[in-house]
C-alpha cells in the first residue's frame, strides 16, 4: 500500500513513503494507492454511476444494436450470443502535446471485441478511421456513441466490415473517453457464422 504524500506532510514522511514507492514498484509492479487526495464521495458516485446507470444504458443500446443487426443479416439470436459475453469498460485519458506531429496517441489497430461503443467526455477530436486508403477524422457529436464493428466482420461473413483506426494527440486539449468492448459468448461464433453464410 502506498500512501500519496499530500501537501502536508513533513519530509521525512515523503522521503519514508517514496521508498516504500520505490519497493513496491521494484518487488511487486503492483500497489493500492490510498491517501491520494480525491474524496470518498466523488470516488463512491463515480462507483454508482458506472455499476448502476452506465452499465444498465450500455445493456440497453447494445440489445437494440445487435437486435437490429440480427434482421439485417437475416440471422436471427444474434443479441442472444452476446448475452452473458464478457464486457469490459475503459477510460481514455491523452493529454495535450505540443509536438503532436512526432507522436500517436494509438497505432493503427482493429479491436478484438464483437462491438465496440465509444463516449467521448469532451469534444475534442482525435479519433481517425481508415477509408479507401486515407485516414479520416471522426467529429464527435455530442451525447452520440462511436460504435465499431469488430469481429462482427467474422460473424456475419464479411458483410459487416470491422474497420482500421488509429488515435492522434491534440496540440492544445486534452482528449477523454470512455470504451466499452463487448464480446460474443465463446461458444457461439460459429453458430452464428453459418447462420450469415447460410441466407447470404
Amino acid at each position: 500500500m502506498y500512501r500519496s504524500a499530500s501537501g502536508d506532510c513533513e519530509q521525512e514522511t515523503r522521503e519514508e513513503e517514496a521508498m516504500k514507492l520505490g519497493l513496491a514498484c521494484q518487488e511487486w509492479g503492483f500497489f493500492q494507492l490510498v491517501n491520494h487526495g480525491i474524496s470518498d464521495e466523488v470516488i463512491e458516485r463515480m462507483k454508482y454511476e458506472i455499476q448502476d446507470q452506465y452499465s444498465l444504458e450500455l445493456e440497453r443500446i447494445k440489445s437494440i444494436l445487435l437486435s437490429s443487426m440480427s434482421k439485417n443479416l437475416g440471422a436471427e439470436g444474434l443479441a442472444d450470443m452476446f448475452k452473458d459475453g464478457m464486457q469490459s469498460v475503459r477510460i481514455n485519458y491523452y493529454p495535450p502535446c505540443h509536438h503532436s506531429s512526432k507522436v500517436l496517441g494509438l497505432s493503427p489497430h482493429s479491436d478484438g471485441s464483437g462491438l465496440t461503443l465509444l463516449l467521448q467526455v469532451n469534444q475534442v477530436e482525435g479519433l481517425q478511421i481508415k477509408k479507401n486508403g486515407r485516414w479520416l477524422p471522426i467529429k464527435p457529436l455530442s451525447s452520440a456513441f462511436i460504435v465499431n464493428i469488430d469481429t462482427l466482420e467474422i460473424m456475419s461473413h464479411g458483410k459487416y466490415k470491422s474497420i482500421e483506426h488509429r488515435l492522434v494527440i491534440n496540440p492544445e486539449k486534452e482528449r477523454m473517453s470512455i470504451t466499452t468492448f463487448c464480446m460474443p459468448r465463446l461458444d457461439v461464433g460459429s453458430r452464428f457464422n453459418s447462420q450469415a453464410r447460410g441466407r447470404k
